[in-house]
């Protein structure tokens, strides 16, 4: 697999005269040089979200701020799942559990609108909290309760028990309070996360765009 950057210009890489004053962190400047990234899968792992962040941190961005000083870059990607892929410590409703601590990640803080303040993911003792205690201290737990999750909202209906079944749902189109997985989803620290690849590109100052899916002929890496 090759994973490399085009511009108008061609592949992503330091023109010849520019080769004299190479950024400092390489010395010898070879890493520099382009951003071609060659992955053998004979012998080497797959291409995953990681090897993504990776490349663009620390080659792609940096070789274009100085093959186009000055510039602001528009990255286009096609939705592979590894471009759509959150970070680590995303807050993601469907990765946070109805109880507190189990298997679950360590989120960023978030913000709780019923205080005005940030919200930890964890409680004092650094137990990590669930969906239904992010809800209560954001004041939005009802005094008759909340399921864990309906049908609606899981990705695999056929293989849930009916006690987590709400049968006052609603439509999918309409503000959402059948259980708690959808309220806390609709919370916007939640609603409004970005994926990692989104995340590391505005932070450096740069644009990011997305492909519409399955339109192969809109995407312009396919002509290439």
């Amino acid at each position: 697999m090759v994973s490399e950057y085009v511009t108008q210009e061609g592949n992503l890489k330091l023109p010849s005269d520019k080769l004299q004053n190479l950024c400092p962190r390489e010395p010898d400047g070879d890493a520099f040089r382009e951003c071609t990234q060659i992955r053998d899968f004979s012998k080497d792992a797959y291409w995953d979200k990681e090897d993504v962040i990776c490349q663009l941190k620390d080659l792609v961005i940096p070789l274009f701020e100085r093959v186009y000083a000055g510039c602001q870059a528009v990255f286009l990607f096609n939705n592979a799942t590894y471009h759509l892929a959150y970070a680590d410590d995303a807050r993601e409703a469907d990765q946070k559990n109805f109880n507190q601590d189990g298997a679950q990640p360590t989120m960023r803080d978030g913000f709780n609108p019923s205080t005005g303040y940030s919200q930890t993911m964890q409680d004092s003792k650094g137990i990590l909290k669930g969906r239904w205690q992010v809800l209560i201290e954001r004041g939005l737990w009802p005094q008759g309760g909340l399921f864990a999750l309906c049908k609606s909202c899981n990705p695999n209906p056929e293989g849930m028990s009916k006690k987590v079944d709400n049968p006052e749902c609603g439509h999918p189109l309409t503000p959402r309070s059948c259980c708690a997985r959808a309220v806390i989803a609709s919370q916007p620290d939640f609603h409004a996360k970005k994926s990692q690849l989104q995340e590391v590109i505005t932070e450096a100052g740069h644009l990011i765009l997305f492909y519409p899916k399955f339109h192969c002929e809109l995407n312009w890496i396919e002509y290439y």
